[in-house]
């Protein structure tokens, strides 16, 4: 609710600090009692504010021009943070413009996910600025023959493919190229200086998950059974459900009781479209136009989940964990390390299972791949298709479930 700026003044202050909003950006404050009870006026949007000063040093007239004056500041790009300072000096720090960009893509209005957010802020803060170093000066790092800008880049991403395939230095690199070019953008480096360009001869290296030929699922399905390792049994069973529904890991173990519905009268997963592991984008998220995705259920996954109904049915969560430290439910990583523990390190992951699948269900069941795209979860087609396409192959899709987990039945998967 707008207050007039004459009632404001008229506020009495108290033992609390108060906020009033006066209109166009400008709000009001009076300071507590034990602080002087002073009024002051301030700007302020969704995530920033920005005091003007205290009354009478500042009246309303002066105070509103600098709020247009903030406004038009943010209109062509700036950060709010640094109205009012000298922001065309080249003397921000590497760390500073790493954390001013990851203001800029977080939360609302953002096309950028949470969980890449996250990743973006790990490669920037905790793997970039320490081997940049958290006070290098952006126009030390421009790529220019007086500086080493360029160097210091290939240096840091030789450090970062040490031992590794390669990829997450290029992951490093290809955020820090979006850091260097919003500072660039800000003014704060010259067009033309990005030292984060991938080298000509840097070829990208594609490392598929390890899987498993079909013919050596029975001896996986043995191991599983045998559960030698002595695996907690919800252990035991989120891999065995990934087997039959083929979700990435950090979807299954996302999945909760409630999620069970009827759709065109077929009992299914209705698993909500920003669930974690389903590949759909923000902005259609935000739109309300991303689909769910549907696991049509069969006879075999309600054999498995009777098991746990007894166990869980009562939590959010199907796969919940009492022992769960980050998550009420188990830990995405699990179905990965217990495969490993049953000795198929380097042989098959958990996501490397989805190629079993799309391969046995061409070749062995005879599906087409579209059908099986589909059920993985895949948005097929170009973006016109993802846009306007809202059907389902909803019987399609159970027909092959029913198959794929009558299949796994018939190769020796008990529950």
């Amino acid at each position: 609710m707008t207050t007039s700026y004459k009632e404001f003044l008229r506020k009495p202050s108290n033992g609390k600090r108060q906020k009033f909003g006066l209109g166009g950006g400008l709000y009001g404050g009076i300071e507590p009692t034990n602080k002087g009870g002073g009024h002051f006026l301030f700007w302020k949007n969704s995530k920033y504010e920005k005091r003007l000063g205290s009354i009478p040093r500042i009246n309303e007239k002066k105070a509103r021009r600098t709020v247009i004056q903030i406004q038009d500041w943010i209109a062509k790009g700036n950060h709010p943070k640094l109205f009012g300072k000298t922001s065309q000096e080249k003397n921000h720090t590497f760390k500073f413009a790493c954390e001013r960009y990851l203001e800029t893509i977080e939360g609302k209005g953002s096309s950028i996910k949470q969980i890449t957010f996250l990743n973006y802020k790990n490669q920037l803060l905790n793997q970039a600025v320490p081997r940049i170093g958290a006070d290098t000066k952006l126009k030390d790092l421009e790529w220019k023959d007086e500086t080493k800008g360029r160097e210091i880049l290939l240096r840091m991403t030789e450090n970062l493919r040490e031992g590794r395939t390669g990829e997450q230095a290029r992951k490093v690199l290809g955020v820090c190229r979006q850091v260097f070019d919003y500072a660039i953008d800000q003014g704060w480096m010259s067009r033309g200086t990005n030292p984060a360009l991938h080298p000509k001869k840097w070829k990208q290296v594609k490392s598929h998950h390890p899987t498993i030929t079909w013919a050596e699922v029975p001896q996986l399905i043995e191991d599983l059974n045998k559960n030698k390792v002595e695996g907690f049994i919800e252990t035991v069973l989120v891999v065995k459900f990934m087997m039959m529904t083929f979700l990435r890991v950090s979807t299954v173990v996302r999945l909760q009781w409630d999620w069970i519905q009827e759709v065109d009268g077929i009992r299914c997963f209705v698993i909500p479209p920003d669930t974690q592991g389903l590949k759909r984008t923000k902005t259609s998220i935000d739109e309300g136009s991303a689909p769910p995705h549907l696991i049509p259920m069969t006879p075999e996954m309600d054999e498995l989940l009777g098991q746990l109904r007894n166990k869980t049915g009562w939590q959010e969560y199907i796969f919940y964990s009492p022992r769960g430290k980050t998550y009420p439910h188990i830990h995405e990583d699990v179905p990965t390390k217990h495969l490993k523990r049953l000795g198929y390190a380097g042989k098959l992951t958990a996501h490397g299972w989805r190629s079993v699948v799309l391969t046995v269900g061409q070749d062995v069941l005879k599906f087409p791949f579209y059908t099986i795209q589909r059920q993985m979860g895949h948005l097929l087609g170009d973006k016109v298709r993802e846009a306007y396409d809202r059907s389902k192959i909803l019987e399609e899709r159970k027909e092959f479930l029913d198959s794929w987990t009558c299949a796994l039945f018939e190769q020796g998967l008990v529950t």
